[in-house]
This record gives C-alpha cells, structure tokens and sequence, in this order.
C-alpha cells in the first residue's frame, strides 16, 4: 500500500485511533517511520515495538504528510523482519495493520 493510499483510508478514523500490528504471539505497536531502500525503490518502514501505547491516527498522518513520501509503499519493521502493509481493519476502537 502506498502512503497515499492508507492516508486517504484513514483519513476518516477518529484522530485518537491507535494503529498495532498482531502476531500469534504479540501485540505490536507504531514507534517511529524512516525511510529505507528495498529492491532499488525508497520505501517508508515504520518501526513497531512490543507496547501498549501507539502513535494515533493524527500523529501518523502528520508523519506521513509529505510530498516525497505520497508514493512510497509502506513496510512495518517488526522483529527485525519488514511485513508489507496491504490495509488495516477496525477492532475495538483499534486498527490493525495488515
């Protein structure tokens, strides 16, 4: 997914919206984003930590915000492995990346 993309996903959360990611056994959360080169293409890699308090919708869109970054897909870096993004889905007030 593009950053575009998930920023016009998004746009309509409420601003409070905590994004995580999941795995079997843990419960992710968005720290920080960098930029990185994968396969020759920029792409932007947002960090993702084991803790219960993540960045909001508001704080990610203003990360995100920028012109250089509107066509870079977005990767998650969880456990030192990067997960593409493909969407997220609503639980309990929570997005799950996905």
């Amino acid at each position: 997914m593009l950053v575009i993309d998930f920023l016009q996903l998004s746009q309509d959360l409420r601003r409070q919206t905590p994004f995580f990611y999941h795995t079997p056994t843990e419960k992710w959360a968005c720290q920080s984003i960098s930029v990185t080169t994968i396969n020759e293409q920029d792409c932007l890699v947002i960090k993702m930590v084991a803790r219960p308090k993540s960045l909001q919708q508001w704080e990610l869109a203003v990360l995100l915000n920028k012109p250089e970054y509107l066509t870079m897909p977005i990767y998650l870096a969880v456990a030192d492995e990067l997960v593409a993004v493909y969407g997220f889905r609503m639980t309990q007030g929570e997005a799950w990346l996905n």
